[in-house]
């Protein structure tokens, strides 16, 4: 049972919270009998082939078979984390992020999203896929937010709505980090287009080189008039 009060009334103040899908992770659990491990694999990584993806550190434990995050010290240099305690969130951010993919597979997921259910395999209802990137509630401008979270756009369940400057239209968006890594994804489901990137070290330098890649990429299939 939750004992802590809500903030404020559901839907009426924006408020990003990594417990909100940890709980969200518990429902489904308590619902299903499965860990929440068990169901992405049976329900999403198994049925779109993504044969990459796994939980934890990308790399093996007591191996370097997979590209290290990375930590930038203050000094420039980057000190490579290699599979343990410290390679990853702890297990229990499991449903707000531990899942680890190559580049390719990242953009399979992408490709399935910005189709709105028009290609399968069917994951859900195609309804319920549209509902995940409704935009619910605007976010307030917060020019310091942490790396791999917009600054600024309207929230749905997970996905941002947000214009950058070098588009034409809106973008569904999602980034993440473990400090370790940085990962963005980009969804314009009118047009079935999409972008994934990836980099394998932390930090706000990493954040600006993302989105000066997304904007590179962005014109080479949409220049600018």
């Amino acid at each position: 049972m939750i004992r802590q009060p809500l903030q404020s009334k559901p839907g009426a103040k924006f408020a990003y919270a990594n417990m909100g899908y940890i709980l969200a992770g518990t429902m489904l659990e308590r619902v299903s009998g499965k860990t929440w491990e068990e169901l992405i694999v049976e329900r999403v990584f198994n049925p779109l082939g993504l044969k990459s993806a796994g939980l934890g550190p990308q790399s093996t434990l007591g191996r370097v078979d997979a590209p290290l995050g990375h930590v930038p010290l203050p000094d420039g240099m980057l000190k490579p984390m290699l599979a343990g305690p410290y390679g990853d969130n702890p297990e229990v951010l499991g449903p707000a992020g531990t899942a680890h993919l190559s580049v390719l597979d990242l953009a399979t997921w992408a490709a399935w999203n910005a189709s709105e259910g028009k290609r399968g395999p069917s994951l859900v209802r195609p309804e319920t896929l549209r509902k995940l990137h409704t935009k619910v509630i605007d976010m307030p401008s917060k020019p310091d937010a942490p790396v791999g979270t917009p600054s600024s756009g309207s929230y749905g369940l997970g996905w941002v709505t947000v214009t950058p400057p070098f588009a034409h239209e809106p973008f569904l968006f999602h980034g993440g980090s473990n400090q370790l890594n940085v990962a963005y994804i980009m969804l314009q489901p009118q047009r079935d287009f999409g972008i994934v990137m990836m980099t394998n070290v932390g930090g706000k330098k990493a954040d600006e080189a993302m989105i000066a890649l997304g904007e590179e990429l962005y014109r080479r299939f949409f220049p600018a008039h």
